[in-house]
């Protein structure tokens, strides 16, 4: 531990436990007085002991020391000229110690012995950005989660044969161009960041028949890479109950051109929709998406900014979660021309959606999802009273977008979850129209700059122990707020001071992991994972 940590927490204790009276002899007034004083030193201590931290000055860690896991054994190290030696049979180091190498500039090389036996590296090694080499990782080690995040690796070093997680693991490696795919293990099933903000080139993502899992995770895996041209993903492997996560994938990715999903199997029962969000935004130069299989892509920012697209091939865009499906969709999708068609599952929540539209603040979102698309594109929607509504209201007309809406029946799902298989769409450049419709409009679409969507500062839970089946949290008031624990998925809506309860089916486990993802209109979807104690 830094030499500042100790005295930090002691000064938190002493401040938020010093000077105990005797409560019977107060009068009211004294108790008040009490309670108040007693309050405003919580709020300076035990709330802002980061910020006690951070304004503690940063001391050089020892040259050698011992550090405590979590199963009770130790590691040790020394620090030499620059590299870092880790031995020991500690599995993970405890939660004070975790990030005790991060951010140290003295650090260009780690390596581990061969008698080191550590289970989880996560967070060990990031921002250390001198950090160029690691060797021997050990074989036991299963998570590498933001491990060597911003550091100054320029290739992936040799990884452990039994690894399930490289969640942000490379995040902000600037000097990494290349991923052999094949040079991973195949047994890693979340890559959720693992890439992002990199300099990598392109990519060929190969799922194969190992990853025997509820759930493959991509979301925001080549986020942000400027140099990234092309990505494929063969999810020929993908197992028949296993979700394919490509939430953000590629979002921010400017030079991003062509993008290819292949070879996912027919009897896959998971098909994607509210795991597609997000996944082109703002890649201003894609030009083609392929999408062979039987994914189904939601439309929540999917192709927002996407001004060159013009090469569009799908089996057609479904959406589980209806309340923010259609928030900037096709946003200044300009180039993009043909028939699309949209059928929507949980019916239910489309007549909450519906009432919504009476929100002027979401009413513009909506409108925005089409700003900017031409009179040669044509969408079929599953929901007749959103078509009559836009009708209406003139919506669509008041965002600057000259698409034109039908209603599709078979798309339309009013009292059960199922949903209809839409016609393969098969989009080559602007030639191919339906020629039984009539475009409304031939003016030139202007360019609409739509209001930024605000942040989430709030994702906590505050119930989620061990054995419990329920989970509590607070986040932003009328947010909806989606809750994964293992193979299964929770729904709730957050009350106006953002709490909210969930029952689950089953208790929760130990070190289970809780992912809480929250969305609502005009705000950006946020996620972040708990761990069970």
């Amino acid at each position: 531990m830094k030499k500042w940590i100790l005295p930090v927490c002691t000064l938190v204790l002493a401040l938020g436990l010093g000077n105990t009276v005797d409560a019977k002899a107060m009068t009211t007034q004294e108790k008040l007085q009490k309670q108040a004083e007693e309050q405003a030193s919580y709020e300076a201590t035990s709330l802002k002991p980061m910020q006690l931290m951070e304004d503690a000055s940063e001391q050089p860690i020892p040259a050698s020391g011992t550090l405590p896991c979590e199963n009770g054994n130790t590691i040790s190290y020394t620090l030499e000229n620059g590299v870092l030696t880790i031995s020991g049979s500690g599995d993970k180091l405890i939660y004070d110690y975790e990030y005790y190498f991060g951010d140290n500039q003295d650090i260009s090389k780690v390596i581990f012995t061969n008698d080191c036996a550590m289970t989880d590296l996560s967070n060990m090694f990031s921002y250390c950005s001198n950090l160029v080499s690691v060797e021997n990782i050990p074989q036991t080690v299963t998570k590498l989660s933001h491990t060597f995040s911003r550091t100054g690796l320029t290739s992936i070093p040799a990884l452990p044969a039994n690894l399930t997680s490289l969640r942000y693991t490379f995040f902000g490696c600037t000097g990494m161009t290349e991923v052999n795919w094949s040079d991973l293990p195949n047994t890693v099933t979340d890559f959720a960041g693992a890439f992002n903000s990199t300099s990598v080139t392109s990519a060929e993502i190969v799922i194969n028949d190992s990853q025997m899992t509820e759930q493959v995770d991509y979301a925001y895996c080549f986020s942000d890479c400027p140099l990234l041209q092309k990505v494929t993903v063969n999810a020929d492997g993908l197992n028949d109950y296993a979700g394919l996560w490509l939430q953000g994938i590629c979002s921010g990715c400017i030079s991003l051109e062509q993008f290819e999903l292949i070879n996912i199997p027919s009897t896959n029962t998971e098909p994607g929709s509210d795991t597609s969000s997000h996944m082109f935004e703002g890649c201003k130069n894609l030009k083609s998406v392929i999408n062979e299989g039987y994914f189904y892509f939601s439309l929540e920012n999917t192709f927002s900014e996407c001004e060159q697209l013009s090469t569009l091939q799908t089996k057609g865009f479904r959406d589980l979660y209806s309340d923010d499906a259609l928030e900037y969709s096709f946003y200044n999708c300009r180039s993009l021309s043909g028939d699309y068609y949209i059928s929507f599952s949980y019916i239910s929540e489309l007549y909450e959606f519906a009432n919504n539209l009476s929100n002027p603040d979401l009413e513009e979102y909506i409108g925005y999802s089409f700003t900017g698309c031409n009179n040669k594109t044509i969408f079929h929607l599953g929901f007749q009273e959103l078509v009559n509504y836009w009708d209406q209201r003139k919506l669509l007309t008041n965002s600057k977008s000259e698409a034109n809406f039908y209603y599709w029946p078979e798309g339309d799902h009013y009292w059960d979850d199922s949903y209809a298989t839409p016609p393969d769409t098969t989009i080559q450049g602007p030639s191919v129209v339906n020629p039984s419709v009539t475009p409304n409009n031939t003016h030139t679409v202007p360019t609409v700059t739509p209001k930024p969507k605000k942040s989430i500062s709030v994702l906590k839970l505050t119930k989620y122990k061990k054995g419990a089946k329920k989970i509590s949290g607070k986040t932003i008031g009328k947010a909806t707020v989606k809750i994964s624990v293992g193979k299964k998925t929770y729904k709730a809506k957050s009350n106006g001071k953002g709490t909210f309860t969930i029952k689950l089916k089953t208790k929760l486990k130990k070190k289970a992991s809780i992912k809480m993802t929250v969305s609502k209109s005009g705000y950006k979807t946020k996620s972040k994972t708990f761990k069970v104690k």
